[in-house]
């Protein structure tokens, strides 16, 4: 049926009700999806099925994901406790760097932006454990037949399994090779004693990884076969002990020294996998620095090499937040917020991210980083009580301990850092000095 204007007409020649009234009188029903324009609603839902493990004093990032309803959606805590340094904001991004460990049940909400509004909750389980130092625990590599068939498992312990083993240099067969799993296996057809240096990473959050340098054998081998020179046992203690940066602010100068221990001073480092925030930039000798331009949660991965005949490296994956100007609760650059806070009254927590440092050998070079998080940049260390070993001293605008220590003995101190908001925190060290040579692996 073809409707046109005079059937809109009155006996008064008026139009009535437009073209709802002639359906209507035309007994012709309209839905109301189909009269408004509005599509049925898509039920909302939370996706997120759990939360992984995070580890104490180390930064932690995890979004919570919803579909269905209509965008953008508003997430908050509805039931429980976040650990202490974690927070949950409207976008679903859980972030920051919880101090306590413990599981902590919490509920979260999410509403869309709909007419009518939904709403729907999820019950979580956040655990956060202590951080378990992945080792490599396979001491040596047992030796190899000539032209028989080989096979070996690697080991380690630490960190959260599982674990993934890649060989990152060396002069392995191409007849051999490493599982993800770790193990490694093939023929080796031609003699020779051959070298490779093996990863292990394992699954945890953070991340962790290490190195590890092997020698592999292969018995009935001719005197006169070429044989590759032993990594020096220096070199199997080398390792990055940073193990967190502390967080930034857009806009604001930046600087993190990093720390490696062990190998052959110096060090160089070098950036590893995905990209630094915008506007930092790496030290080859060892810092993050310059004046980040954008907020956001960023991961990379950090790689240091240390000077011996035959190099070494070690790996370690970072987080680094960067928070906004102002707008993240913190003053603009040269701008002084009340009390010398954030704004509302108080700074960031300042605390002490590295609780621990590496022992040393009697004349053998030695670095060591201390890292903070929270707080106001820039930082200043003291050494308030205790003395550290003869031969090393520390930058009291950087947090590193540098030198080459020149007496045995455990030396115990306590370190202070002041932020510019005036806000300090300190944390006890001991270091133990051997005998080069003592504690080999």
């Amino acid at each position: 049926m073809r409707l046109t204007s005079k059937f809109l007409q009155t006996a008064y020649g008026r139009t009535i009700g437009g073209a709802l009234a002639v359906f209507c009188a035309a007994g012709i029903g309209l839905g109301i999806g189909e009269m408004n324009g509005r599509a049925a609603q898509t039920p909302l839902e939370i996706r997120t099925a759990s939360l992984p493990v995070a580890s104490v004093n180390f930064i932690y990032s995890e979004t919570l994901k919803a579909a269905g309803g209509e965008n953008p959606y508003q997430w908050k805590l509805a039931a429980g406790r976040l650990p202490n340094g974690l927070t949950l904001g409207t976008s679903g991004a859980l972030l920051g760097t919880p101090i306590d460990t413990g599981t902590f049940p919490i509920t979260v909400a999410v509403n869309d932006t709909g007419d009518p509004m939904q709403t729907v909750q999820r019950s979580f389980s956040l655990t956060v454990a202590a951080l378990n130092a992945l080792q490599v625990a396979t001491p040596a590599l047992p030796q190899a037949k000539l032209s028989a068939p080989y096979s070996s498992i690697l080991t380690a312990s630490g960190g959260v399994a599982p674990y993934k083993w890649t060989a990152i240099s060396g002069n392995l067969p191409s007849s051999l090779i490493v599982s993800p799993s770790g193990t490694i296996s093939g023929e080796i057809t031609q003699p020779g004693s051959y070298r490779v240096v093996l990863e292990v990473r394992d699954s945890g959050n953070p991340t962790q990884t290490v190195l590890k340098s092997f020698n592999l054998a292969v018995a009935g081998a001719p005197a006169s076969a070429p044989v590759m020179s032993a990594v020096p046992e220096s070199s199997y203690r080398f390792r990055i002990v940073t193990s967190g940066l502390p967080p930034g602010q857009a806009s604001a100068l930046y600087s993190a020294p990093l720390g490696a221990d062990g190998g052959t001073p110096p060090y160089r480092w070098s950036l590893f996998s995905n990209r630094l925030p915008p506007g930092l930039r790496l030290e080859p000798s060892g810092a993050v620095t310059g004046m980040p331009t954008a907020p956001g949660v960023y991961g990379f991965t950090l790689r240091a090499t240390d000077s011996s005949d035959t190099p070494i490296s070690a790996s370690q994956q970072y987080q680094l937040t960067i928070v906004g100007g102002s707008t993240a609760g913190l003053p603009a650059p040269g701008v002084s917020a009340p009390n010398g806070g954030n704004g509302n009254g108080a700074a960031p927590a300042l605390r002490m991210v590295t609780t621990s440092l590496p022992d040393g050998h009697v004349n053998e070079a030695y670095s060591a980083a201390m890292t903070v998080a929270g707080g106001l940049q820039p930082y200043a260390w003291t050494l308030t009580s205790g003395a550290m070993p003869v031969g090393l001293t520390m930058q009291s605008s950087k947090g590193q301990i540098r030198g080459a220590p020149a007496a045995l003995g455990t030396f115990s101190f306590v370190i202070e850092v002041s932020d510019s908001s005036g806000q300090t925190v300190s944390e006890a060290y001991s270091i133990v000095i051997a005998a080069l040579g003592a504690g080999s692996q």
